[in-house]
């Protein structure tokens, strides 16, 4: 209170206060951690997965990613090509949701998809199919405004990247 020139304790919002901070005169205690000790354990390793991956490309330039003896019985898909987007409201889509269009990924879906101008990445879960018409000709996907968005769309039309896992065959 003296060095602040108080008289009573209290005090107001915003009043600024002189502190003055002494460090006691003691040595400071410097301790080493004891040594670690590594002892050699005698559990097994687990088994190496086989990380061989064959891509193959079809004719609309999608590829597959095979991976081996996938326990969850899933295959990658990876497609590059054009994307538009529509207004959803039009189809009865909810516009503010991220939904797509897709001719050949099953319903729900969900699709990674990236637009490689911008680097931006969004998810987007498929609701139903689209054919060929003026709009969509030679087009992958189409997406709701939402996702378009999302991913920094320009145009009408842009490049996108999009994966996605599709369930193996039964042999």
């Amino acid at each position: 209170m003296s060095q602040n020139n108080l008289t009573s304790s209290n005090l107001q919002p915003g009043q600024i206060l002189k502190i003055k901070l002494s460090a006691p005169n003691v040595a400071p205690v410097v301790t080493t951690p004891p040594p670690v000790v590594v002892q050699p354990t005698t559990t097994t390793q687990p088994a190496k997965r086989d990380s061989t991956l064959v891509a193959q490309t079809d004719s609309t330039g999608s590829a597959e990613r095979h991976l081996p003896a996938n326990r969850y019985g899933i295959t990658e898909r990876n497609e590059k090509g054009v994307a538009t987007y529509i207004d959803g409201a039009d189809l009865g889509l909810d516009p503010n949701k991220k939904l797509v269009l897709h001719r050949t990924a099953p319903l729900g879906t969900v699709l990674k998809i990236t637009n490689p101008m911008t680097n931006r990445t969004t998810f987007a879960k498929v609701v139903g199919k689209f054919t060929d018409n003026e709009m969509t000709k030679d087009v992958i996907i189409v997406l709701t405004k939402s996702a378009a968005d999302a991913l920094g769309a320009l145009d009408k039309r842009f490049h996108v990247n999009i994966s996605y896992g599709m369930p193996n065959e039964q042999e």
